[in-house]
């Protein structure tokens, strides 16, 4: 069965959760942590995980090599942003170059998946060819 369209979706999710995040994280003082922000995260970081699953999951799809090497991807970019995070945390709660660098090419990696993974559901659209359900 073809999960590509529904792992694109969750990695949207994923992405919109991440920018939300952000942007709650950033109206509170540096050293302050907004609670909004990491429920949102979280919310984002399980939208990524799933999306990583499906893609693993999916079985039947051509190249099916290649659906489920974004899916080891995606799963290694998302443990290492939440490694990221638990470091940050644990060591002193502060923002950190080293971990945010780290944070920012995980990101690129799930974004790169993302971009490789839309023209094919788009064209699994166009055509119509999408797998039954059963």
């Amino acid at each position: 069965m073809d999960r590509r369209g529904p792992a694109l979706a969750a990695l949207l999710v994923f992405a919109f959760a991440t920018v939300v995040a952000t942007m709650l994280d950033g109206r509170v003082p540096a050293g302050d942590e907004s609670v909004a922000g990491w429920i949102v995260q979280v919310l984002g970081h399980l939208a990524g995980l799933a999306a990583g699953l499906l893609l693993l999951a999916s079985a039947g799809v051509p190249p099916e090599s290649s659906t489920r090497r974004a899916g080891v991807a995606v799963l290694v970019a998302l443990a290492g942003i939440v490694l990221a995070d638990v470091v940050g945390l644990v060591v002193d709660g502060t923002a950190d170059a080293g971990l945010g660098a780290v944070r920012l090419l995980c990101l690129l990696a799930v974004a790169w998946v993302a971009l490789r993974l839309a023209p094919a559901v788009a064209q699994q659209r166009r055509d119509g060819t999408s797998s039954p359900r059963p």
